[in-house]
């Protein structure tokens, strides 16, 4: 699906989302962003919500979604966290969604074992843009 087929479904699903606005608008004003930042692919949380012009982290994850779903693939979603030496290290997305709801430490991609010294605020994602789909 190319951005032209994602714009022209995003300013028709009102309907799909019912009476949430908000969550239009942000999907609305994603789209005009990437549109008009053509250079621009690597959307970390704050580019997100400025992109999106979302209020919170949780909104702009919910734009993340819907945009790398398998229908869209506009983005490419990484969760990671952030260790006290700025590493980022990646976690698969079961563990990412476990660490935020039980506040258990997530597992690195990378070597199969859980986070050492886990702290949930250093819990994070960032997006890259399929540029297939432009």
């Amino acid at each position: 699906m190319t951005i032209k087929k994602i714009k022209e479904k995003v300013y028709n699903i009102d309907v799909c989302i019912g009476n949430n606005a908000d969550a239009v608008d942000h999907l609305k004003s994603f789209i005009s962003y990437v549109e008009n930042n053509e250079h621009v692919n690597y959307f970390p949380l704050t580019r997100l919500m400025e992109a999106s012009n979302c209020n919170s982290p949780i909104d702009a994850l919910q734009v993340a979604i819907f945009f790398s779903s398998a229908e869209q693939q506009l983005l490419d979603i990484t969760f990671c966290y952030f260790d006290y030496d700025g590493e980022e290290i990646e976690v698969d997305v079961e563990s990412f969604r476990e660490a935020l709801a039980n506040n258990t430490p997530p597992y690195s991609v990378e070597t199969g074992l859980p986070i050492d010294d886990f702290e949930p605020r250093r819990l994070g994602f960032f997006c890259m843009l399929n540029e297939e789909m432009l």
